[in-house]
């Protein structure tokens, strides 16, 4: 996880005043497309809202080229505006495709005025709470518009408990590949089971770690079988913090 920065202040504003007034913008770089949100079961995630480059309910983006700048602007990797209506952005500063996992405790509106739809998170003491969280593959040198909080809304207390998880994305060099030798024994006793996000996954299978990772829903105490020949060596299940945070 990389190092996050957080600010309140304009980050539209605060670009433009750093920006070096001699000098030529460059030639933009294509675009990626934009991807939907696929092999995800989105009621697995209620409360997560996901966008790939690209989103219909985005309220905008903006590509920059950070060598139009001072060498000593900071860019934040997530700002709020301070003034109404208090907007929300992630900015990519860097000269590669990034993640962001962002999670507010706080409404937050559409360009329509509506509200996101909440899920919620359960923390390691038991408490559970509603929350929004914005799954976010940005290109480089971009700025996306994500929402608006509401105008009576405590920024102080949205920068306290906002939590954010920021990483350099890195794909799997074969995401295709396929040895139809590797076949195994289903995992889980009984069934039917959902699954609730495949390979390639827009949640969190897109990472080149979790790339082949195939998740599914089951009941407590469903058996854990191997795979293969041999005996499961460990099953973790004393993990407490659950939700989309």
């Amino acid at each position: 996880m990389e190092d996050v920065n957080t600010t309140s202040g304009d980050c539209s504003a605060s670009l433009d005043m750093g920006k070096k007034s001699q000098r030529q913008r460059s030639g933009r770089k294509k675009k990626t497309q934009a991807q939907d949100p696929h092999n995800f079961f989105s009621e697995a995630g209620i409360g997560c809202h996901i966008v790939h480059f690209d989103a219909p309910w985005l309220l905008g983006s903006e590509p920059f080229d950070s060598d139009d700048y001072e060498d000593d602007v900071a860019f934040p990797d997530i700002a709020v505006s301070p003034e109404e209506p208090h907007t929300l952005s992630i900015i990519n500063a860097s000269d590669h495709t990034r993640t962001f996992y962002v999670t507010l405790f706080h409404d937050v509106f559409d360009g329509q005025g509506k509200k996101f739809t909440k899920g919620t998170t359960t923390d390691e003491e038991g408490v559970t709470r509603e929350c929004i969280t914005f799954v976010v593959v940005a290109r480089a040198c971009t700025m996306l518009h994500l929402g608006m909080l509401g105008d009576d809304v405590d920024l102080q207390e949205v920068h306290a408990e906002l939590s954010s998880d920021v990483q350099a994305l890195k794909l799997h060099p074969d995401s295709q590949a396929f040895d139809p030798r590797n076949t195994y024994s289903f995992p889980l006793e009984g069934g039917p089971f959902l699954c609730t996000q495949g390979i390639e996954g827009s949640f969190t299978h897109f990472f080149a770690e979790s790339c082949h990772a195939i998740d599914f829903r089951c009941p407590v105490g469903t058996p854990i079988l191997a795979i293969g020949p041999g005996k499961v060596a460990e099953v973790r299940q004393n993990h407490t913090v659950t939700g989309i945070h």
